[in-house]
């Protein structure tokens, strides 16, 4: 007989496991239905808020092609089995636009028209004809209406009896200047920035002063600027002006056309809103004049064959370093996916990358910075970590064109990146400084041509970079540097790369007030036209061949030539070669060339993300604190803790060092400590780290569990502000391949010690 209950309870169970299968639903959308609906195909909605309001884990909306200007805020989260979607369906284009439509045009005059408007965006308004992003009336003219003039534009030049307040050049047009902006590149050119007319007379404008507090980036003799906002340089098609207090806006069309029905003005900064949200999919979509937004409660956000472009625009340029940087498709969060993506025009950042662990794979960034900021098209922000970077192509910036101010236990490769520096000097390819890489690995890319007129760089990690790891990488078309880091750097290894038309193969020479100093850098298998020029203790090299001139298309090695089978083997990044040893440089002769960048016809397929592990690696983790975190370290003793203390290179008497973080060993004997694995057996190793030690306190390294008895550093007593460098040496026995190392204050007084930086590191192999 049946049990009547139970087989009732067994029939709610599976209701319960089946029944969120099958609410699953496809919401429709169509912005010209006739009437209102209620989604369903046959009667879609008008707008996407209207499913993203109802929209539930395994939901889709479907999108008929138009443009639907809207900010869309999906009600609910998917889950990982069950994302929410938001794709096209049929044959039209869908555009989320951030614009509306200007009517009610008049003519003023030729070539002239106006409409009554209301632009409340401030420094970041923007005005499109056709789709296109107008120029706000300046002098002198951007130099045509084709997008590359964003980054291709006319400039003025400072004359004779120019002052830091002062631009002085007979060549500025007869007008009333006041209260307009002048945009200025000048004296080190390091970033542009903008400032308010305040007066003006024949041949001169009097504007704010806009140093650094080193007196840089002031006006001056030679330098670069152009003037904008006010009515009277309205004077050339593809220019705007807005009259704020009679709310009225002004028009030269690119065409000498009219108006109507194709002049649009920016009203909404975001295309979505997925604060808080998680695993929702944005696909094959197109987003013109806005961005996305996410925070750090968002996670797992799919974004695939999106094409977004004018992600961010302002006109305002603050002095210093941090203007536009958050800017752009800003990802805060963990887990996000960016695939098959075009991203561009943005005068600061077109892509932000902080939070943990993301996938941008197969993108075309471009055009970014074109306010010549410190921003970059790409940036990993500082905080980021253990992100996958591979087969993008990133080109054409007023700066850098990757920021990696923050690269943490992240892999770049197969990266074509290149046209950096048209607004600019003295930049790279890539740009950090301060890094703290945590073993990233930057492998298998092109860096090439940078635009700066003067110290323009491939790959360049600037001062106080460490743990990083450079193979495989193929810089040409630059003139100063092909590699270059500025001092100090620790832990830097470079293996494999290839250099051409650089002044300096690999370069590094300058500090400021930190000290000259590689300790634990290596430079092995490098091929470069030019020289190697170093001017620091701690860099140990060898196999690399300099002035080198048979290369082939910037790239190959010609066939008998020095550097062929003459690499020395390094695990993990010569394991596969032909011939009787490996090849020096990038590519080995004979084998298939790898490539770099994206290709949309043909998506990379099974991406290989398998770190190298080259055996003189840092082998310690966390080794500077990263993000304030004690992770991977065990405290010993009760007065332990990260400080934060971001300096420049300029400051030595900080209580970290240029990583952002150190710790902290308080009252009494305190330390950390960490034990590592995957040592070689009877194989010796070198602890190093940095302390700062108050008056009367003491501190040094230990290491044990190695094998054979504990060992100790000589101590380092009262050296504050000062850093003192501890290293020990230790070989580990025959049957060990772990280690606890400790970094301790061994005195027990009420003063501080500070301790940063420290590795482990093989002695030899």
């Amino acid at each position: 007989m049946t049990d009547i209950p139970a087989l009732s309870a067994l029939i709610g169970l599976l209701f319960l496991v089946v029944a969120p299968l099958a609410s699953a639903r496809t919401l429709y959308v169509d912005g010209e239905a006739e009437t209102p609906g209620d989604g369903s195909r046959e009667a879609p909605f008008r707008t996407i808020q209207q499913a993203a309001d109802l929209l539930r884990p395994g939901d889709e909306c479907r999108i008929k092609g138009g443009t639907y200007r809207e900010t869309v805020v999906p009600a609910n989260s998917g889950s990982a089995e069950r994302p929410i979607i938001f794709r096209p369906y049929g044959n039209g284009e869908v555009v989320i636009s951030g614009c509306e439509r200007v009517r009610g045009w008049q003519k003023v005059r030729d070539h002239i028209y106006k409409a009554r408007v209301a632009l409340d965006l401030g420094h970041e308004n923007q005005v499109f004809a056709d789709g296109r992003m107008m120029f706000e009336a300046r002098w002198p003219n951007a130099g045509g209406a084709d997008q590359k003039h964003l980054l291709e534009f006319k400039m003025a030049t400072m004359g004779e009896g120019t002052t830091p307040t002062r631009i002085v050049d007979d060549a500025i047009p007869e007008a009333d200047w006041t209260g307009a902006t002048a945009w200025v590149s000048s004296h080190k050119r390091w970033f542009c920035w903008t400032g308010k007319v305040t007066g003006s007379g024949p041949g001169y404008v009097e504007v704010e002063n806009n140093a650094d507090e080193k007196g840089n980036h002031i006006c001056r003799k030679g330098g670069k600027y152009y003037l904008f906002g006010i009515k009277s340089a309205l004077d050339a098609p593809n220019e705007w002006y807005y009259d704020a207090d009679a709310g009225e806006l002004y028009v030269w069309m690119p065409d000498d056309g009219e108006p109507a029905g194709r002049v649009e003005v920016k009203h909404r900064m975001y295309a979505f809103d997925l604060r808080g949200r998680s695993h929702v999919e944005l696909r094959d979509l197109r987003i013109h004049a806005g961005s996305i937004r996410t925070d750090q409660r968002s996670e797992s956000l799919v974004f695939d064959g999106l094409h977004a472009e004018y992600v961010y625009h302002s006109s305002r340029a603050v002095r210093q370093y941090g203007s536009q940087l958050r800017t752009g498709i800003v990802l805060d969060g963990d887990g996000h996916v960016v695939s098959n993506c075009e991203i561009a025009y943005s005068s600061g950042g077109c892509l932000l990358l902080t939070g943990r662990d993301y996938w941008i794979v197969n993108n075309y960034i471009h055009d970014g910075n074109y306010m010549g900021t410190f921003a970059s098209p790409v940036a990993f922000a500082r905080g980021t970590r253990g992100h996958v970077f591979s087969h993008n192509t990133v080109t054409r910036a007023g700066r850098a064109i990757l920021g990696v101010h923050g690269l943490h236990d992240c892999l770049v490769q197969y990266n074509d990146l290149s046209y950096a520096g048209y607004l600019t000097d003295d930049l790279g390819l890539t740009y950090g400084n301060g890094v703290d890489g945590g073993n990233s690995e930057f492998r298998h890319n092109w860096l090439h041509h940078n635009l700066a007129e003067s110290k323009n760089m491939g790959l360049y990690f600037d001062h106080g970079c460490k743990n990083l790891i450079f193979h495989h990488n193929v810089i040409w078309a630059v003139d100063f540097a092909g590699i270059i880091n500025n001092h100090y750097g620790n832990y830097l290894l470079y293996y494999n790369n290839t250099v051409s038309d650089a002044r300096h193969s690999y370069r590094s020479t300058w500090n400021a007030a930190q000290e000259k100093d590689l300790y634990g850098c290596r430079m092995f298998n490098n091929v470069g036209s030019a020289d190697m020029v170093v001017d620091a203790e701690g860099l140990v090299s060898g196999s690399n061949s300099w002035d080198y001139k048979e290369l082939r298309e910037k790239k190959f090695l010609s066939p008998g030539t020095e550097p062929v089978d003459a690499a020395v083997p390094i695990p993990g990044i010569t394991d596969e070669y032909l011939g009787a040893a490996p090849d020096r440089g990038a590519y080995e002769l004979g084998a298939p060339p790898w490539t770099a960048g994206h290709d949309f016809e043909n998506p990379p397929v099974d991406i290989n993300t398998d770190r190298s592990l080259p055996p003189h690696r840092n082998l310690i983790k966390n080794a500077a604190f990263y993000g304030g975190e004690l992770e991977h370290w065990e405290e010993v003793g009760e007065q332990v803790e990260v400080i934060f203390d971001r300096h420049n290179q300029w400051v030595t008497d900080a209580k970290a060092r240029m990583g952002d973080y150190s710790a902290r060993l308080g009252q009494g004997p305190n330390g950390l400590q960490q034990r590592v694995t995957g040592l070689r057996p009877e194989t010796t190793y070198e602890l190093m780290a940095m302390f700062r030690v108050d008056e009367g306190e003491s501190a040094r390294l230990a290491v044990r569990s190695h094998g054979g008895p504990a060992k100790h550093s000589e101590p380092v007593s009262g050296n504050a502000p000062h850093w003192a460098r501890r290293t020990l040496r230790f070989t580990t026995g025959p049957g060990r391949t772990d280690a606890v190392v400790v970094l301790k204050k061994t005195s027990s007084g009420d003063g501080e010690v500070y301790v940063d930086d420290p590795g482990l590191q093989l002695v030899a192999d």
